[in-house]
């Protein structure tokens, strides 16, 4: 390496350096490792991970199929637990938390959105909304003001009372996004968002992910096989051989 390469990547770590530290981590990631085992076998799918995640930004996470995106997503999640390492999300390390403590963080501090909308086919756009809230004995009259709020922000206010079957799927991935943000969580997980949607819909659950993130100071951590979506993300990673690849390419809109 001669000295001016040397002076320049010197230079873009202090420049990283800078950006992370004006920034508040939501999410740390430390030393996460993954191992399934297999037919007695040992699958070392994430090897010793470290990343710190910022208030306000949106993630992409991309990679061969495979190579361990989702199961990163679901251990972030606490939906998977970690062979070893910590995942300190909001000052809290959800890894070791009991069960009942684990499903009121997931329930009150993320939102998640699938590939498949996952809505029930008998409740109404609002009802879907407005079951979690529910479950967490919140007040009824409450959470229908929040969901009727939030399906106006994803542009289906006249669509409240439809049914799954009488909506399109962009339509029902809308009411899925309103639904993981009805108990005011500050991290979004989005797995494959636009997977099973057409090119115009894609751009559409695109542009509201952003709109809301941008509202409400969203963070927003999304794997994806759409490289179009991912580069639109403010800081990309991608995962390959069981760790990022790209771990110092920060805030690229910046």
């Amino acid at each position: 390496m001669n000295k001016e390469t040397q002076a320049q990547e010197t230079q873009a770590q202090e420049t990283q350096n800078d950006k992370s530290s004006s920034k508040d981590v939501t999410v740390k990631i430390s030393n996460l490792h993954k191992v399934y085992s297999r037919d007695k076998l040992a699958v070392h799918v994430l090897k010793g991970i470290d990343v710190d995640i910022y208030r306000g930004t949106i993630v992409s996470v991309t990679g061969e199929s495979g190579s361990g995106k989702s199961t990163f997503l679901n251990l972030v999640g606490g939906l998977d637990v970690p062979s070893r390492g910590s995942i300190v999300v909001n000052g809290v390390n959800i890894v070791g938390l009991d069960d009942n403590s684990l499903s009121r963080f997931r329930n009150t501090q993320l939102g998640f959105i699938f590939q498949f909308h996952y809505l029930l086919p008998d409740f109404t756009a609002l009802e879907n909304v407005m079951l979690p809230y529910l479950k967490m004995k919140y007040d009824k009259s409450e959470g229908e003001k929040r969901a009727t709020k939030l399906l106006n922000d994803v542009g289906l206010g006249k669509r409240l009372h439809h049914k799954p079957s009488e909506m399109s799927g962009g339509e029902q991935q809308r009411v899925a996004i309103a639904r993981a943000l009805v108990n005011n969580p500050q991290i979004v997980l989005a797995d494959e968002p636009t997977g099973n949607l057409d090119e115009d819909n894609s751009d559409m659950i695109k542009k509201i992910l952003w709109e809301l993130r941008d509202r409400y100071n969203l963070t927003v951590l999304l794997v994806t096989h759409d490289l179009n979506l991912a580069t639109q993300a403010d800081r990309m990673l991608k995962l390959k051989h069981g760790t990022f690849m790209n771990k110092t390419e920060y805030f690229k809109n910046d």
